[in-house]
């Protein structure tokens, strides 16, 4: 078995192994296989960071949302200030709608969220307004 042949098949047996050597990288093979390879490490690369970037937003409108209640709640028994109602109130609805901009989050950042629930939406409201016959 020749060199180039047994690299071939070590790369069709383990595709994380990149050979990079001698001359011989300059074959067609070998080379296409390292940018498929590239591609491929690129294209896993890119979703991950999208993922990333996307809970950090969904954390990032967590804490904005809790945040208020949590001070408020730690803070209203040291300080002998009595605050409106209406304050306790929008502090609680604040931090519970947090939940609620989470589809929307998604919605905004997720290509494939975005892609399955219009969807869904477009299967459920079709068969909402189709008329008896």
């Amino acid at each position: 078995m020749d060199q180039m042949s047994e690299r071939n098949t070590q790369m069709e047996q383990n595709p994380s192994i990149i050979v990079v050597s001698d001359a011989n990288f300059e074959s067609e093979p070998a080379r296409t296989c390292v940018l498929r390879q590239s591609r491929r490490r690129s294209r896993t690369f890119q979703q991950e960071l999208t993922l990333v970037r996307t809970l950090f937003r969904s954390f990032a409108v967590f804490l904005v949302a809790w945040l208020p209640l949590a001070i408020l709640l730690m803070l209203a028994p040291v300080i002998d200030v009595v605050l409106p109602s209406w304050v306790y109130l929008l502090t609680v609805f604040l931090a519970h709608g947090s939940t609620a901009t989470n589809s929307v989050l998604y919605y905004s950042t997720n290509r494939l969220f975005r892609k399955s629930f219009r969807a869904m939406t477009e299967k459920y409201l079709s068969g909402c307004f189709q008329r008896a016959g």
